[in-house]
């Protein structure tokens, strides 16, 4: 004696899907099509916008941190040489009244000679 046998014998029923389980999660379930296509449209788009912000906000500090780098390097390498051509001019100045000593065209004799030099 064969008897068929379901697939479901000696099983209990199959449970009911839970609220919601359609397809659509509970909460978008009694929003209308047109808004829920709209907010598949701008929930990316929103997203997309806002990250290109982000980088471009981020970009344009790096920017300004570049431009502010070099311009303090440049000023600074200014600062230095109108410094080194200040102070140069003593030196030189000693350097001529030096040579001219060397060469006798100064006498340090002669007070004014000393005062016109």
């Amino acid at each position: 004696m064969s008897t068929a046998t379901s697939p479901r014998d000696g099983l209990s029923p199959a449970p009911s899907p839970p609220e919601g389980a359609e397809g659509t999660p509970g909460r978008l379930r009694g929003l209308p099509l047109g808004v829920l296509l709209a907010l598949s449209f701008l929930v990316p788009l929103l997203i997309a916008v806002g990250l290109a912000t982000w980088l471009s906000v981020r970009n344009g500090q790096r920017a300004v941190e570049d431009v502010t780098a070099d311009l303090r390097q440049s000023l600074g390498r200014r600062i230095q040489d109108y410094v080194d051509a200040y102070l140069e001019v003593p030196h030189r100045i000693n350097r001529l009244n030096a040579d001219a000593l060397l060469l006798g065209q100064l006498d340090l004799k002669d007070p004014e000679q000393l005062g016109r030099h």
